[in-house]
């Protein structure tokens, strides 16, 4: 369903973490790129059309308040979004009352070539993070393992499914696994293929996702049984 639909059966400070890739709107409708062997699609589908910056930020600033509530105290808001978009992000968050703390850089080893070679190659996504209150993370890695960016491929090399913008599982695993324990709450409101679904279930993580497309959704749920048939497997391994 809708998430701004689901969200509300969600107890209030509930969640210990936020975790989505929502709209950018970047897409291109009905654009695409055609090179050599390539074929870049820049339209990413409706959820990404909106018909003004307006509309797009009363759209954002909705879904950003109700998720907040569901928050717990010292939980983690982390939200992948567009670099040019950052600003309004940071604005809606400090009205929210949420407190910045970093920018985590995804890296991408095989980053799409610049056809027409006229900027740098974009090759880096962003994933902005902030806390309700100002606590300290619950599970603290290794300083090595605590880097605010990864180096790791694009879809190209894991991607699962079709959908245009499924995010990399191992990059969800390294975010989530500093700021949550086991069996806490993970909350994914534009949950697309699944993939935080996934990490989570392999971290021994609970999850709640919305999705409002039905073919992502399917994807998401043949995933995720997946994961839960593999972590069973596992676990009954352990226990033996």
């Amino acid at each position: 369903m809708d998430c701004l639909e689901g969200m509300k059966y969600i107890p209030d400070n509930s969640i210990d973490l936020l975790l989505t890739d929502p709209p950018y709107m970047i897409s291109q409708e009905n654009k695409r790129i055609n090179r050599k062997n390539m074929d870049i699609k820049l339209d990413f589908g409706e959820w990404d059309h909106f018909k003004s910056e307006q509309e797009y930020e009363e759209f954002t600033k909705k879904w950003m308040a109700l998720a907040y509530s569901k928050l717990k105290d010292g939980g983690w808001f982390m939200v992948f979004f567009d670099k040019n978009k950052i600003c309004l992000l940071e604005k809606i968050a400090k009205e929210l009352g949420i407190t910045s703390k970093t920018i985590f850089v995804w890296a991408k080893t095989n980053p799409t070539p610049h056809f027409r070679r006229m900027n740098f190659i974009s090759a880096t996504e962003f994933i902005w993070m902030g806390t309700k209150g100002n606590m300290r993370m619950k599970n603290y890695q290794k300083q090595t393992e605590m880097y605010n960016y990864i180096l790791y491929p694009n879809r190209s090399a894991y991607g699962e499914t079709e959908h245009p913008t499924e995010k990399p599982v191992e990059v969800l695993k390294r975010i989530i696994k500093p700021v949550t324990i086991e069996n806490d709450v993970v909350l994914d409101p534009f949950m697309g293929s699944g993939s935080t679904a996934v990490a989570s279930i392999q971290l021994n993580r609970k999850f709640i996702g919305f999705e409002i497309n039905r073919e992502y959704y399917n994807m998401a749920v043949q995933r995720i049984n997946i994961a839960m048939s593999q972590t069973k497997l596992l676990y009954g391994v352990i226990e033996r």
